[in-house]
């Protein structure tokens, strides 16, 4: 939830200061800022390190996660960004 927080602030903030469109930047934000927050906010020492359990019971490694958590922002930030194009 950082993730898209942070993103359509930015988005928005952009939108206002450079004229980018909102999903487009939404998407963009979403991909790498966004992102790369969420990572520091999970990895940081305030959260709880015993949510890995249920990953690691069913094989998954911090490494998949953070592989499959990126390839989904990225799909999801090409279905907006396609979205936006096609809708203009």
């Amino acid at each position: 939830m950082p993730n898209w927080a942070f993103s359509i602030c930015l988005a928005a903030l952009f939108r206002f200061t450079q004229g980018i469109p909102l999903p487009y930047g939404f998407a963009v934000f979403s991909i790498s800022f966004g992102f790369l927050l969420s990572l520091l906010i999970k990895e940081s020492a305030f959260s709880d390190k015993t949510e890995y359990y249920f990953y690691y019971n069913v094989g998954a490694t911090k490494i998949k996660l953070f592989m499959f958590s990126l390839a989904l922002n990225i799909i999801l930030g090409a279905i907006l960004s396609a979205g936006y194009a096609y809708g203009r």
